[in-house]
């Protein structure tokens, strides 16, 4: 009920009994005149009217009085009065952004080179979607959650800024892992209805994706569409040095340099890295997304408005949920009615036969 509604009732039920009782004086002043001056109007005052009042009267009261107390504490308890339903469009649903963050990231065979190119797309992402909850998730030979889901726009904005080659230190690529954090995340919200998942690699896992597409396989049963984006080229581009040097846990000296032997160390020579567009495709298959590449800008635009339609494993709908209505100024009415009925009954003035 709107308060204009409430004053409304109010104001037509003080009016009606305004009303009421000038009827009522005026009715009794005609019949007092009739007694005194004409010797008529004998049932002004029958006894045997009050009688009966008082006993009826009394139950109607007590009925009035407990009506009129319940509502008003009812009313001071702001007590609800019933439901209603309220279609609530939650906005943009989760996203989570599962960034690669492996020495291979550093090739620039791209303008900027593969990060910067990556972190591009994610900035894009974010500020396509309008609002709604956004997590990080950097992974290498490990996975870790950079920025747990968060409507906060700075935040996300700083954290993927803060996104390089290396962050995380555990040697290898394995997009799988990646996969399996964002999974924790939205598994702890509850997997919200239209949520998406972001990869954002070369493609590049060392024989990891196959744990990558049933990964992407397991979010799509559970209504989340896994969404891909290639950042690299097929031809690819050798991994710069000053990058795996900058820790002697990089997958590149651990794994691939080492591989060449004394050689290959002496020599200098940097691993050629290929982005693989189609292992990027097959995890999108199995989350019912789609896949594209970062260096392509209708692909890159397909990627991004299913992603801000929720589409893929489940699409967002709008929920339907039941608020309390308030209650206070309908019993407030119902207290005031009751309470005036009470007053009238319970007045001595009123007896049958006026």
């Amino acid at each position: 009920m709107s308060p204009w509604m409430a004053a409304g009732l109010w104001g037509a039920l003080l009016g009606g009994l305004g009303l009421l009782g000038l009827w009522r004086r005026g009715r009794r002043q005609r019949r007092l005149e009739a007694y005194l001056e004409r010797g008529q109007g004998s049932g002004f005052w029958p006894r045997g009217g009050w009688r009966v009042g008082a006993r009826v009267g009394w139950g109607v009261r007590g009925l009035l009085l407990s009506v009129g107390a319940l509502a008003l504490g009812g009313a001071l308890a702001d007590l609800p009065w019933g439901t209603t339903e309220l279609v609530v469009n939650r906005g943009a649903p989760p996203l989570v952004i599962v960034m690669d963050v492996s020495w291979s990231m550093g090739v620039p065979d791209v303008p900027g080179g593969r990060m910067e190119r990556a972190r591009a797309l994610a900035f894009r992402a974010v500020g396509s979607r309008g609002g709604g909850e956004v997590a990080v998730v950097a992974f290498a030979g490990e996975a870790w959650t950079l920025l747990p889901l968060t409507a906060d726009g700075a935040m996300v904005r700083t954290v993927l800024g803060s996104v390089a080659p290396g962050l995380v230190g555990a040697p290898g690529s394995s997009a799988g892992k990646g996969l399996q954090e964002a999974r924790r995340l939205l598994e702890e919200a509850g997997f919200p209805p239209g949520s998406v998942v972001l990869l954002l690699s070369d493609g590049e896992w060392h024989g990891e994706g196959d744990g990558a597409v049933g990964e992407g396989r397991y979010l799509a049963r559970r209504g989340v569409g896994v969404w891909c984006l290639t950042v690299g080229t097929p031809e690819g581009g050798a991994v710069p040095l000053e990058a795996l040097d900058e820790t002697p846990q990089s997958p590149g000296r651990t794994g691939r340099l080492q591989a060449g032997g004394p050689a290959a160390e002496a020599r200098r020579e940097a691993p050629l890295s290929r982005a693989d567009p189609e292992a990027m495709a097959r995890v999108a298959l199995a989350g019912r997304g789609g896949a594209g590449r970062g260096d392509r800008e209708e692909e890159v635009q397909r990627v991004l408005e299913g992603l801000g339609r929720g589409e893929g494993g489940g699409e967002a709908r709008p929920e339907v949920v039941e608020i309390p209505r308030p209650g206070r100024p309908v019993l407030l009415s119902v207290a005031l009615l009751a309470l005036c009925l009470e007053w009238i009954l319970g007045t001595p003035r009123w007896r049958p036969g006026w």
